[in-house]
């Protein structure tokens, strides 16, 4: 069964965006360690986030790079549109952002 060039390029951005939030999500946490003390929580989403870690972000691009490519090696599945997993990119990097910056423009206020 032959791979169809959209799902390879899904399947990059997928791998890209792993590989980039594996490199900048840690160094995220390390920032938000220094201005955060344990009696100012961070926010919920951003502690999923930073938890996932490097390893977790890198296997979450490869799965799911693996799963794009991998559905159009099976007939029944094939016909799943790729523009599904473009949504999901664009929301999921959206929620990481968010996750991301809500604990610095929650600093920005607290200074004033």
């Amino acid at each position: 069964m032959r791979i169809r060039a959209s799902s390879i390029a899904v399947a990059v951005a997928y791998l890209v965006l792993g590989g980039a939030l594996a490199v900048t999500v840690p160094r995220f946490g390390r920032m938000f360690s220094e201005f955060y003390s344990s009696d100012a929580p961070l926010p919920g989403l951003t502690v999923i986030v930073l938890r996932l870690g490097v390893l977790g972000w890198l296997v979450f691009g490869i799965v799911s790079a693996a799963l794009i490519v991998g559905k159009d090696l099976f007939p029944e599945t094939r016909k799943a549109p790729n523009w599904l997993f473009v949504i999901f990119l664009a929301f999921l990097g959206a929620g990481v952002a968010l996750a991301l910056f809500m604990p610095l423009v929650a600093l920005i206020d607290e200074l004033g």
